[in-house]
């Protein structure tokens, strides 16, 4: 229970705030990521397939009642995000000191990948923290109905946006108040 608990309250919820304060519009922040919006671009490859076996890996486990298997998955698919992001988004601020246009363009990428990742964590994760996944996908500012489609989980999110009608790296997510947490309710 104590694993558990640290994964949700610690590695999901951090990567949950890391993507929606990531492009949070703040007053004397100039950076082009910073538009309040869900950027558009194309996912990593190597993200693509790690999302794609994570996806698979819960599907077979759930089809059989391995439950603790699926969590394991998802586990593992939530820890390596939080990896990819926090070396993603390091590398974009170091560039930053350098190039604000090279730091700029590498911390868009890292964030078009963990809004991937985030997504796809919490479609897995939903039927076993409803709650704090449904917040998370409030925050998204994507109906349920849309968000929680299976038909989905494999799209980019840019093409999740395009579904619903929008053009990509136009849809706005919900503002997220400082220090908050999905998981504590």
């Amino acid at each position: 229970v104590l694993k558990e608990g640290a994964l949700l309250t610690g590695v999901f919820n951090r990567l949950a705030r890391s993507c929606f304060y990531g492009v949070a519009v703040k007053e004397g922040d100039e950076a082009a990521h910073r538009t309040g919006c869900i950027p558009a671009g194309a996912p990593d490859p190597r993200v693509v397939e790690a999302s794609e076996q994570a996806v698979l890996a819960f599907e077979r486990a759930m089809h059989t009642f391995e439950f603790h298997h699926a969590l394991g998955v998802c586990d593992e698919y939530l820890r390596a995000a939080n990896k990819r992001w926090s070396d993603a988004s390091k590398a974009a601020k170091a560039a930053q000191k350098d190039d604000q246009a090279a730091g700029d363009a590498l911390m868009h990428q890292a964030l078009v990948d963990a809004f991937l990742e985030l997504r796809v964590a919490t479609v897995l994760m939903h039927g076993i923290v409803p709650a704090g996944c449904e917040l998370i996908c409030e925050h998204f500012d994507i109906a349920l109905e849309a968000f929680f489609s299976w038909e989905h989980v494999l799209d980019s999110t840019d093409a999740l946006v395009e579904s619903l009608g929008e053009k990509p790296g136009t849809h706005r997510v919900k503002e997220l108040p400082p220090r908050f947490d999905f998981f504590s309710y």
